[in-house]
């Protein structure tokens, strides 16, 4: 609810600072910048996350040298994201073209600021990871809460006070994004090392990179699975990075669209995706991390149905149960989202966005809202459940999908001639793909259990007709009061 709170607050006061704002700087901070700070984030963290979490509640002197190792490795991740940012860095300032200087004269110093708060936030990655791992769920929220809260307010005073510094606005309130997050994790964890509440791998010592007892060289641990799944994930990343935003990098490097094309694309994409980062987001971050808890990597063998039938059953009913809450709210947000577009846009940005393209891009993107619900859940579980060489399968799937999200991309924005609306097109295609890959997995996983949680996606009749006849009603309802 906290989180909630602080999300409905920034995104109504990003929506103040947009009036105040070209849709050239928009296209420039929203899709140039915030991407270089995604890619050396996501493509850093998210692979740690994803082969560290496993929980020690009570651990053992066994569980207590596993931890030195995963220690170890998540001590690793400012390196790498530094040497990320520095790749990016060049990348952005050498290989792509600059702004005009009529729009923006500090793009290089904003470059090096945005990769400096990407690795500043990435010095909290272990700690965060650490208290994921020990199930402390409830700091999260909260320290992503104050300091989007405090970005925020460093934006809107920058930008109504001194407009004058342009960038620098965006650029200081990142920067106060990343150090808050920094010194709100380690000032928690070292609250709890003080008070020593949860168990006792969180000491003063056990939270240092260091030789494992016994192995006294560090490349000894690198053969063990969590290392594996680490670079089968970093791959795995770096191709579901490429899906994510796929668009914006082919915006950034081939420059299909102008700046202001760009910022109004970036604004309407982030007004249609605030379901995804309010409702969606902490909801596939439980679910993937009661996933990883419970699930056994690999596939399901007869022995482990005898063992852990109960565990099997809570799997495969929470996986169905959740897949159906986020189909419901998937065609809830097509439904409704699809006839109202008009009037959000009209409502939050006034004249400026409510025209085409904005309008039809909006629209669309409340039908891939609905695809991201899905998938969010079925790509969890598929996270969860796969072993190295699952992953490794799932990066060359991934690499044809890759392929297939560039031709569906030129083919709508190039040969259509759809501009923004063209790569929302294609994100839909690209999201169906992975669906429907994440399905098969699940039937494999499932095949012997006597499971079959992807009924989940199957409605009945009568909650199809009425979403039907909400439509229908609503979109008369436009037409008629509206336009």
């Amino acid at each position: 609810f906290l989180q909630l709170i602080f999300r409905a607050v920034t995104f109504t006061m990003n929506v103040v600072i947009i009036r105040f704002l070209s849709r050239d700087i928009l296209g420039v901070v929203n899709v140039r910048l915030m991407l270089l700070y995604n890619t050396v984030f996501i493509l850093t963290s998210e692979p740690f996350t994803r082969a560290c979490l496993k929980n020690i509640d009570s651990p053992t002197n066994e569980d207590l040298k596993r931890w030195s190792s995963v220690i170890n490795l998540l001590w690793g991740c400012f390196p790498v994201g530094l040497l990320w940012a520095v790749f990016c860095s060049v990348i952005w300032l050498t290989c792509l073209d600059w702004p005009d200087n009529s729009i923006t004269s500090s793009y290089s110093s904003a470059v090096i600021l945005y990769a400096l708060s990407a690795v500043i936030e990435l010095l909290s990655e272990p700690i965060k990871i650490v208290t994921q791992i020990l199930l402390l769920v409830k700091i999260k929220p909260i320290v992503e809460g104050l300091s989007l809260a405090v970005e925020t307010s460093v934006l809107v005073i920058s930008v109504l006070y001194w407009p004058q510094v342009g960038l620098f606005a965006f650029c200081m309130s990142k920067l106060s994004y990343s150090c808050s997050v920094t010194i709100s994790y380690y000032t928690y964890i070292l609250y709890k090392i003080y008070k020593n509440t949860k168990c006792r791998c969180i000491t003063n010592n056990n939270l240092y990179a260091k030789n494992i007892e016994n192995d006294h060289k560090l490349t000894n641990i690198n053969n063990n699975s969590t290392t594996k799944l680490l670079w089968s994930f970093s791959r795995h990343v770096i191709l579901k990075q490429v899906f994510t935003e796929g668009e914006k990098y082919i915006m950034t490097l081939f420059g299909v669209l102008s700046f202001a094309d760009q910022g109004v694309y970036s604004v309407v994409n982030n007004l249609g995706s605030l379901v995804v980062r309010i409702l969606f987001l902490p909801m596939e971050e439980s679910f993937y991390l009661f996933m990883s808890q419970t699930v056994k990597r690999g596939h399901v063998s007869f022995a482990d149905i005898n063992d852990s039938g109960t565990s099997i059953n809570l799997v495969a009913t929470t996986y169905e149960n959740v897949l159906r809450v986020r189909t419901l709210l998937g065609l809830t947000i097509a439904t409704f989202g699809f006839s109202c577009s008009y009037l959000a846009l009209q409502i939050f940005f006034g004249e400026k966005l409510s025209a085409p393209p904005g309008l039809t891009l909006l629209r669309w993107n409340c039908v891939y809202m609905l695809l991201v619900s899905i998938n969010g859940i079925t790509e969890g579980f598929l996270n969860a459940s796969m072993d190295h060489k699952q992953v490794d399968r799932y990066n060359h799937a991934m690499l044809m999908f890759s392929v297939a999200f560039l031709l569906t991309s030129w083919f709508f924005t190039s040969y259509l001639s759809l501009g923004a609306v063209g790569f929302c097109l294609s994100n839909c295609c690209n999201m169906i793909f992975r669906i429907i890959y994440s399905l098969q997995q699940a039937n494999r996983y499932f095949a012997r259990t006597g499971y079959n949680p992807i009924k989940g996606l199957l409605l009945t009749g009568p909650v199809i007709g009425s979403y039907l006849f909400s439509f229908i009603v609503c979109t008369m309802s436009e037409v008629s009061f509206i336009f």
